[in-house]
């Protein structure tokens, strides 16, 4: 016990009355199957609830500062249409990838509305604006094309 004192003691801000302190604390991996199957239902629900159906081949999209409206997308395989509308204050741009799909809808200003043509297989797709630092500020999604059930 002595050396996970000597442990506690050198990360401050840690509380003595931790108790026991995790494998990985010390520098042990942590064990990740473990961890990701624990939480793995209740993100899977929770990811359902915030999907939107779309039928039919027009994808209509919001750009905004930074988001996307929707950003969960579930839609039926096959020919599509992206309806990218830029609501922000800012130019925009849209990619997808997935399986068989790497497409680019160049910048756009604000006010504009542009089309982006595809063609969805079966899977997950990502769906963002890598203009500028916009993904890692939330401006992206996932797109689930899966037959009708």
């Amino acid at each position: 016990m002595g050396w996970m004192a000597a442990k506690v003691a050198e990360h401050p801000g840690v509380p003595r009355e931790a108790g026991a302190l995790p494998a990985w604390f010390g520098g042990a991996p942590a064990p990740r199957a473990a961890q990701h199957e624990a939480h793995a239902p209740a993100e899977a629900a929770a990811r359902d609830a915030d999907f939107v159906e779309v039928a039919g081949a027009n994808i209509e999209i919001v750009l905004n500062e930074y988001e996307m409206k929707p950003s969960h997308i579930r839609a039926g395989p096959g020919a599509v249409t992206f309806v990218l509308r830029n609501e922000g204050r800012f130019a925009h741009n849209f990619h997808v990838e997935g399986p068989g799909v790497d497409s680019t809808a160049e910048k756009f200003s604000p006010g504009r509305t542009v089309r982006l043509e595809v063609i969805l297989q079966g899977g997950e797709y990502k769906i963002s604006c890598p203009l500028s630092n916009h993904d890692q500020r939330g401006m992206h999604g996932v797109l689930v094309a899966t037959a009708a059930k």
